[in-house]
């Protein structure tokens, strides 16, 4: 079982099978290719499902993990701080969140988001040369994510493409297919 946000209420417990939960897993390690030099922030709350990406990242590439105080997590610049004093290299957080930060993350090498909308501002100012950054898309009961796409300073941010084993469509009140650049509803598949 793993938890939602409760941004909308309560937290709700969704039932997911082992197989999803370990095709995130090394479907993420291809995705945000994490290797065992890396440093990986973990300021998710545990009972919430990001969580599982951030600490099953960490430990899928033998990189190691280091978790936030509930300090580090109250505020932007203590937050970097830490980031910075650890060398971080990978941040998953909400781009509410990054947008709190004002210092500069020279050791970043990777920002993942997801969890909300994500501006053309926040890519402008994180996606660098240095820095990869990753919006991802997905409600808890998909596993976590179900699409990503990279973030560019001059490309429009989209929730991108589905993550290996998924498949999304938009679809019509009728659940058929629309054209592109017409509105629906969309419809994911694979584990869950």
């Amino acid at each position: 079982v793993i938890y939602t946000s409760g941004t909308t209420g309560t937290p709700k417990g969704v039932k997911i099978q082992h197989a999803a939960i370990c095709n995130l897993v090394r479907a993420e390690s291809t995705i945000f290719q994490v290797t065992s030099r890396d440093k990986v922030f973990q300021g998710f709350s545990i009972s919430f499902d990001a969580s599982l990406e951030e600490i099953w990242l960490a430990f899928f590439a033998g990189a190691q993990l280091f978790v936030g105080s509930e300090d580090t997590l109250q505020s932007g610049s203590q937050m970097a701080t830490f980031i910075n004093e650890n060398r971080i290299t990978v941040f998953s957080t909400v781009p509410t969140l990054l947008s709190t930060i004002t210092d500069d993350l020279p050791s970043d090498k990777k920002v993942i988001l997801g969890g909300e909308s994500c501006s053309m501002e926040l890519v402008k100012k994180w996606s660098t040369p240095k820095c990869r950054m990753i919006n991802t898309y997905g409600p808890t009961e998909a596993t976590v994510i179900a699409t990503f796409a990279d973030c560019k300073p001059e490309k429009k941010v989209t929730i991108g493409r589905p993550v290996v084993n998924y498949s999304t469509y938009i679809l019509d009140e009728n659940q058929q297919m629309v054209p592109a650049g017409i509105a629906g509803e969309l419809c994911i598949g694979g584990l869950s």
